[in-house]
Parts: structure tokens; C-alpha cells; sequence
């Protein structure tokens, strides 16, 4: 029995636990000892004649001994060199990188204060916020970064102006990915209705500042939206009804700064159908008494020419063109239509109808003769026309873009030339003239900079001249006078201007 190696019998074995004085013989084994493992078989396999035998390994040729393989050894040894200090240099790279960390971990803690005081010597409000929030999330990972309030409300700012440019600026800046941003706008409770929380953060906004930044006008505006309904869990009901009737308009209420420029939308509703004219009476008069407990004053009110803002201002408000205006708590609210919604209807009158001047006929075939001789020069008077301004698509009538390309000095100025040159009909200079005298006084109405040299263009002040151009044009407009049903044009906008 081997002990020492296993706890078992082995084949051989023989018992010497008993001493007698005649052990009995001992017996040979009757079968041959088991082969071992490692030996060769002891029947050798069956060779084919016709198979060609392998030669032994003996006789193979020695092929670390040939040129190649050596070179290839040597190219294999070379590179390995090469990896295993790129290793290490990289190894002493992260170390250092590591050292760095360390050693700029306090600057976020203890010198970010002394920063920041010397940063605003330098730096407005806002870049002086995002350079220290960029250099928060700087010594932290990608989800380590926690953002103010003043880093989601910049952001969101740069998300709305431009999704795609703030995808590109996230790969060069540490911003809040787009999910966090809709977190953020979920969060947030919009409901029907005037916004108690702008207001009050309006409030905030405008108790420091000059009684001129206080100056303000409202703007109104109603749309077309898609019916539908959706389930509020929040609140618990269900959002889409007005008065159990599908809601199908929607109108917005934004307060805008006259002479600082800022702009802030304050309450919206719905309705279903167009708002009559009474309740939108008593929706302005509660946003007119909301602005003026904040500390704002409203000097204007501007909105399309939908029938139902006709009816509010000349029924229920008492607008007419030699009273401009309407009374509330002793002051006096403009009323003033919106200068892009009437350069449409200008061009939408001409096309459809036609006009007359001073006995003067001015006609939509004259843009249009001048358009087709115009397309076929090889150099263009008026480039930016084209056959989608004369033959407007689906909803292009909606968009002020083509009208103010249409009624502009360009087109004037190109029709002048081709009507002296005798290229189109004379008596296409009256509707070049026409659409000359709409173009400066949609610049006077749509200035934006003190110096432009465009006509009119520049700042309305006292010494503009403005005030006596509109007087002059006043007098243009009044014999005015459209080929359609309605007769002579509406010059309220243009009183309320030179009332003001």
C-alpha cells in the first residue's frame, strides 16, 4: 500500500500486517500489468501504402535559422520596446495629470471667491456667470456637474434661439444636456390664465429702473391651435375644454419695453372659437390693472385686425380715427395695429382689388409686367422677386417677408426705370410711387436703430422728422381709396402715431 501517495491499494500489493512463521507462497497475478499511460500503444495502427508518409521533424529545414525570420524577430522585439515605453510614459502622463488635480482642488474651494472679485472688474453679469460655472464643472465628470438656476435659464435661452448651435457649443463648453432642459420646462406650471410668478418677477425686475424703463405697451395676438385633449396628473383633470366645448383659439398677452428693449409674454387663453369682444374687453382691462400694480405704465395697445379686435376697440372701447385712444383709471391707451399685419393686407388688397390715387390707378399687373421683363435680364433690378411673390402657395400669404419684398424701393426704383425707359406701361411709375411711399412708412413703424440709411428707418425722436413725414403722409392716405367694397383705407395707426 503506498501511503504516502494515495489511500488506496495498489495492484501489487501484499500483506505484512501478519508474522507467521510459514507465509504462505506468493501468488503470481494471473494477467499482464496494465500498460502505462504514457506508453505507446501496443498495437501499431494500419499504414496506407498509398499515402505519401509525413516526413519526421528531423527532417524539416531549420527555419529560425533563415534571414527573414530573424528580421521579422528583430522587428517584433523593436516594436515591443517601443510599447512598453509608450506605457510608461503614458503611465508618468496620468501621474502627472493626477499630481495636477490635486494640487488644483483647493482653487475651487478656497481662491474661487478672490476670483471671482477680480473676474468683475472685467466681466458683465452674465459672463462673469458662465466663466465661474464653467470653471466649477471643470474638475468634475460629465455626471458630476450640478447646474444653478442662472446656468438652465442661459442655457434655455441658447436652446430657443437655436437647438442645432447649442449642440455644437455643448462640444466645446460645459453645458446641461437638452434632457435637463426639458426637465427643467416640465417643472414648470403654466396654466391658463395671467402668471402671478412672472408678474411678481417683473415686479423685481422693475422697481430699480427709470421711470422711461417702466414705459410700456401690450402687445395681443390670437391663433388658430389643434384641438386635442391630455390628462393633467398633476392636477388631476383634463386639459382641452372650454366651457365643455373643444378648445380650438388660443390668445397671448405680452407686455413690451417702449423705450428699454425687453419683452416678456404674462398670460394666455383659451377659448373656443374666436373671443368675443366683450370678454376680451375684460381680459385687457384685468392685464391693464396688473401691469399698473407693478409699477409699469402702459402707454399702447397693439394687435392685428382680426374682426374681433375691430369690434372690442370700436364697440365696446369707443376707437374711432379722430379719437385714437381710449381711457383707463384717467390715462390715455393708444391703440395701434400691427405695422406687419397691414403691410399684408396692403399687398393682399393691391393683388385682389387694386387701388386708386388722386385718380390714379394702381394695379397688380404692373408688378407683374415688371417682374417677367425684369427675370429675363441678365442683370436684375430687382433680384429678390420671384414667381413665388406674384403666385403666392399654400399659407405664404401669412408671411411678411414676401409682402415687405414685394412693397419695397428695390421694386419701386426697378419699375421707375423700366417705365421711363418706356419697357412697361407709364403709367406703372404711379404704382411704383405707391409702393415707394408704403415701404418708407413701414421703415418709420419698424425702426430699430438710431442711423440707417434706409428713408425713415432711424429712431423715432423730436428731431427725426418723423412727425412731419406722417403728417405728409397722412394726407396721401386719406385719398387713398380701394377698388373693393370697403372704399377708403383705415388711418388709425397712423393718428394714433402722430396723437402720441
Amino acid at each position: 500500500m503506498n501511503v504516502s501517495s494515495r489511500n488506496k491499494l495498489v495492484w501489487n500489493a501484499i500483506p505484512t500486517i501478519f508474522d507467521v512463521p510459514n507465509p504462505p507462497q506468493r501468488i503470481t497475478a494471473k494477467r499482464k500489468r496494465p500498460a502505462a499511460r504514457c506508453s505507446s500503444p501496443s498495437k501499431k495502427p494500419k499504414i496506407d501504402k498509398d499515402v505519401v508518409p509525413t516526413p519526421s521533424i528531423e527532417s524539416l529545414p531549420n527555419v529560425s535559422e533563415s534571414p527573414s525570420y530573424q528580421e521579422k524577430m528583430k522587428n517584433l522585439k523593436r516594436r515591443n520596446k517601443a510599447l512598453l515605453t509608450q506605457i510608461h510614459r503614458l503611465k508618468l502622463k496620468v501621474q502627472s495629470i493626477r499630481t495636477l488635480n490635486q494640487k488644483a482642488a483647493p482653487l475651487t474651494k478656497n481662491r474661487l471667491q478672490q476670483l471671482e472679485s477680480l473676474l468683475k472688474e472685467y466681466l458683465s453679469d452674465i459672463q462673469l456667470h458662465f466663466v465661474m460655472s464653467q470653471i466649477r464643472a471643470s474638475n468634475r465628470t460629465v455626471r458630476g456637474r450640478r447646474w444653478t438656476t442662472h446656468d438652465k435659464a442661459f442655457a434655455l435661452s441658447l436652446l430657443h434661439s437655436s437647438p442645432k448651435t447649442y449642440r455644437i457649443l455643448r462640444k466645446a463648453f460645459a453645458l446641461p444636456s437638452v434632457q435637463t432642459l426639458m426637465k427643467v420646462m416640465n417643472n414648470l406650471e403654466l396654466y391658463p390664465g395671467f402668471n402671478t410668478n412672472i408678474l411678481e418677477a417683473l415686479r423685481l425686475k422693475v422697481q430699480n429702473l427709470p421711470p422711461v424703463a417702466k414705459l410700456v405697451c401690450i402687445a395681443m395676438d390670437e391663433m388658430c391651435i389643434k384641438t386635442a385633449l391630455s390628462y393633467d396628473r398633476k392636477r388631476d383633470i383634463v386639459e382641452g375644454l372650454v366651457e365643455q366645448k373643444l378648445a380650438n383659439h388660443a390668445i397671448a398677452f405680452i407686455v413690451r419695453g417702449i423705450i428699454y428693449r425687453w419683452k416678456q409674454p404674462f398670460g394666455f387663453f383659451f377659448s373656443a372659437g374666436t373671443m368675443s369682444g366683450e370678454e376680451m374687453r375684460c381680459r385687457l382691462f384685468e392685464a391693464l390693472e396688473l401691469l399698473g400694480n407693478i409699477g409699469l405704465t402702459v402707454t399702447a395697445v397693439i394687435s392685428d385686425q382680426g374682426s374681433n379686435n375691430i369690434n372690442l376697440f370700436q364697440t365696446k372701447l369707443h376707437v374711432t380715427v379722430d379719437k385714437p385712444f381710449f381711457l383707463h383709471e384717467g390715462r390715455k391707451i393708444f391703440v395701434i395695429y400691427d405695422p406687419p399685419h397691414l403691410i399684408k393686407n396692403i399687398r393682399n388688397n393691391l393683388k385682389k382689388h387694386g387701388f386708386t390715387v388722386d385718380e390714379y390707378s394702381i394695379e397688380w399687373q404692373h408688378i407683374r409686367d415688371f417682374y417677367y421683363k425684369d427675370a429675363s435680364k441678365p442683370t436684375r433690378l430687382a433680384p429678390k422677386l420671384t414667381e413665388k411673390h406674384l403666385n403666392l402657395p399654400p399659407f405664404s400669404s401669412l408671411r411678411v417677408k414676401l409682402a415687405c419684398q414685394v412693397v419695397s424701393h428695390s421694386v419701386a426704383t426697378g419699375m421707375k426705370v423700366m417705365s421711363q425707359w418706356g419697357i412697361i406701361n407709364k403709367e406703372a411709375i404711379h404704382t411704383a410711387e405707391f409702393l415707394e411711399c408704403f415701404d418708407q412708412l413701414f421703415n418709420a413703424f419698424n425702426s430699430s436703430t438710431t442711423i440707417s440709411s434706409s428713408v425713415m428707418k432711424h429712431a423715432f425722436t423730436a428731431t427725426s422728422g418723423h412727425k412731419e413725414f406722417l403728417l405728409k403722409k397722412l394726407k396721401w392716405l386719406q385719398g387713398i381709396k380701394s377698388k373693393g367694397k370697403h372704399g377708403s383705407l383705415h388711418v388709425l395707426l397712423l393718428n394714433n402715431h402722430v396723437e402720441a
